[in-house]
């Protein structure tokens, strides 16, 4: 029997919708990844979207397979992860897909711990916290890792700026003067208020922004900021679990 979120049907009635938006570009990934996928399918009361991203043929036939669910892409590793996640964004406003809440995830090879750590947030321990934690109103973003510190040192500031002026966003100099304005979740996986995300895509084509990250891949550190800097302008917060990381196995 799944987990029975009874706080969460409590509060809101019905089935919660959730849209996870993937990136998969190593060959041997998905193994490692599937079981998170399969954790949130077991949710009573949840039903998950699955808009799954690969560069590769074969790994598309094996996310079929165990996954018939599935919505499948198959395209050139254009843009990175962001560039992948992109994609399966554009497939969601293709095809009128609505939801409740995203998550934004793809595979990690270059830190296979932090990797571990990033993915507790589809831990089958720790999905009903994170949408508990959905309950308090004010709270956009949440992932296992929040840096709410303006830590220019590996991006350009000038392109971030350039960036926030074209969206509108103010909050990098706020951001400077009081740090509830800037946070991000380190690692670009986590889970976000799908409406902010869809008032953002709608205007701002995640194709095009592609192919921003395609010609300078610069913008692919400026967006894993965007994506905090959008949840603290339309109001809400960022948080995690990582002071209070519940002793579990992390791995699934």
């Amino acid at each position: 029997m799944g987990i029975y979120l009874s706080s969460y049907d409590t509060e809101l009635g019905g089935i919660m919708r959730v849209a996870v938006l993937a990136h998969i570009f190593w060959e041997d990934s998905w193994d490692a990844m599937k079981g998170y996928f399969f954790n949130l399918m077991e949710l009573q009361g949840v039903e998950p979207i699955f808009i799954i991203n690969t560069c590769f043929e074969v790994v598309a036939n094996d996310i079929r397979q165990d996954l018939p669910e599935a919505h499948v892409l198959v395209s050139e590793n254009r843009g990175r992860d962001i560039g992948g996640v992109f994609m399966a964004l554009d497939f969601y406003f293709k095809h009128k897909i609505c939801s409740d809440y995203m998550i934004v995830t793809h595979d990690k090879k270059s830190s296979p711990n932090d990797f571990i750590f990033l993915m507790t947030m589809l831990h089958k321990d720790v999905i009903p916290i994170v949408l508990n934690r959905f309950n308090k109103k004010t709270v956009g973003m949440i992932g296992a890792k929040c840096k709410h510190y303006c830590n220019l040192e590996y991006i350009e500031a000038d392109l971030l700026d350039q960036y926030c002026n074209t969206f509108g966003l103010l909050n990098m100099q706020k951001g400077l003067e009081d740090i509830k304005y800037y946070g991000f979740i380190a690692g670009t996986i986590f889970w976000v208020r799908s409406s902010i995300f869809e008032s953002f895509f709608s205007l701002n084509d995640p194709l095009k922004l592609t192919l921003d990250i395609v010609h300078d891949y610069r913008v692919m550190y400026i967006m894993e900021r965007i994506f905090g800097f959008l949840v603290t302008d339309y109001g809400y917060s960022i948080t995690n679990w990582e002071d209070k990381m519940p002793k579990f196995n992390m791995m699934l």
